[in-house]
């Protein structure tokens, strides 16, 4: 009941008492005592259908009913005030000691409706409150029950302000040593918060976890949005976002269109990837680049460290393929590799003339590689000759003889190139550049981080509603 309306009541008694004069006035306090004491002798006989007493101790049988005929937006069935300005006490307090100690049944409104205007005295004031004293088995403070589509219980709070004991709060809940607020579903949502300026879940913990999901057979933390993010994370001295799987993927991001992970860090490494026996990054592509990298000119673009393997061709596209060799002079010098316009493969080998002929064999692992029925042998010969030339060729070696008939005796070093067995490797063949893939554009900014109230004081007791003097089981 809204004060302007407790007021107001207040006034029209007054005025209906003046109008009656002091004479009916009178006449309606005796009436008033002999009523009382007619009820006090027919409750002392245990008699059934009496009046309800004010002030005293009423007791019944059996059920007490209260019927209230009539329409109007403030008709309330029962009305009852609490004037005290002391804190203990309460306008309406149900006990009982195997049954429900208030329930509220509605057909079209709340079952039960509590409300506060926040102006009481003490560390904070509740709409409804409910606890347990002693549990046993499943039991609430306070139990809402619903059919599908309407809310079991619920919270409104008109102001903001810290969350619950010491403030305002749609539900609040406390525990000592339990759970504060248990919210759970057969088909539908455990919990539900919503807020239109604001966050519509608040977790907060001074040393434990703020917020925390499970689910046996489901996901144990969702959050989705139609225009900003789903899902953010933020920490001012430890890890934004930590994931943890024991024997699955720790984190799986996808994406329609846009960037499925995308980190970026302005003073540390935007992604970092590890792993004790496997590997540390991995990445691959159905139609596109597995892996792009860029970096300034004065930088690299990548670097590894320890042994690269390459499975597939090699391009090497407006700079040379070089190596840094470790100088004596303790710098590293560049050495460039030699380009060919065809795939070839060389050996190299020294051989001994005796009487002007020499039988060199091609080593058997080299002629394995090569194309056997054409390459190509270079003589230098070690020594004063008329000259050396190749007399035949088999792909397993080939036949050194002098010129002239020469019977020299002096050895010679051989060169051979051949053509690659495993590939064509056309010559001079035309490479198709492919178009740089497009960088993905950053992500826009992160959300506003709404403001979080302060945590609750952990050694303040909660705020309780005390059962009347008497009532107490």
């Amino acid at each position: 009941m809204h004060e302007q309306e407790v007021q107001a009541r207040r006034t029209r008694g007054r005025a209906i008492l003046a109008r009656r004069g002091v004479l009916a006035g009178v006449a309606a306090v005796v009436a008033g005592v002999l009523a009382k004491a007619g009820e006090r002798v027919a409750q002392a006989g245990g008699a059934q259908d009496s009046a309800l007493i004010c002030g005293e101790m009423n007791t019944a049988i059996s059920e007490t009913s209260l019927v209230r005929s009539g329409a109007g937006q403030n008709a309330n069935g029962l009305y009852v005030e609490h004037d005290s300005t002391a804190s203990a006490g309460a306008a309406v307090f149900g006990n009982s000691v195997q049954a429900m100690g208030v329930r509220g049944h509605s057909g079209v409104q709340d079952g039960v409706h509590g409300s506060t205007d926040g102006s009481g005295q003490g560390s904070g004031t509740l709409g409804l409150y409910g606890s347990v004293t002693r549990p046993s088995g499943y039991v609430a403070g306070v139990l809402g029950v619903a059919p599908a589509g309407i809310t079991a219980v619920q919270g409104v709070a008109d102001s903001p302000g810290p969350v619950a004991p010491q403030g305002t709060a749609g539900v609040g809940g406390t525990s000592s040593t339990g759970y504060g607020v248990v919210g759970s579903s057969s088909s539908n949502y455990g919990a539900y918060g919503i807020s239109n300026n604001n966050s519509g879940v608040l977790g907060q913990s001074n040393t434990g976890v703020g917020v925390q999901g499970s689910a046996n057979g489901n996901v144990g933390v969702l959050g989705t949005s139609n225009t900003s993010v789903g899902v953010y994370a933020n920490s001012l001295q430890q890890y934004g976002l930590y994931a943890t799987s024991p024997n699955n993927y720790a984190a799986i991001a996808t994406s329609n269109t846009g960037t499925g992970v995308y980190g970026t860090s302005n003073g540390n490494v935007g992604v970092l990837g590890t792993s004790n026996s496997s590997i540390g990054g991995f990445f691959s592509s159905g139609s596109s680049t597995g892996l792009y990298a860029t970096g300034p000119s004065s930088a690299f673009a990548a670097r590894f460290d320890g042994p690269v393997q390459v499975n597939g061709p090699f391009t090497v596209l407006g700079g040379p393929k070089s190596a840094a060799v470790p100088h004596p002079d303790g710098s590293h010098r560049r050495l460039y590799c030699v380009e060919s316009p065809e795939s070839w493969f060389e050996d190299f080998g020294r051989g001994q003339l005796a009487n002007g002929r020499a039988q060199v064999r091609l080593d058997r692992d080299f002629a394995a590689l090569v194309h056997g029925d054409d390459y190509y042998v270079f003589l230098t010969p070690l020594g004063n000759s008329g000259g050396l030339y190749v007399n035949s060729k088999t792909p397993a070696g080939f036949e050194v003889r002098e010129q002239g008939g020469g019977t020299s005796d002096l050895s010679f070093d051989y060169r051979v190139v051949a053509r690659r067995k495993d590939i064509a490797g056309p010559r001079l063949e035309r490479v198709e550049l492919p178009a740089a893939p497009q960088r993905p554009a950053a992500p826009q900014p992160p959300p506003t981080v709404p403001m979080v109230p302060p945590l609750p004081d952990v050694d303040a007791p909660p705020h309780r509603m005390p059962a009347p003097a008497g009532r107490e089981r």
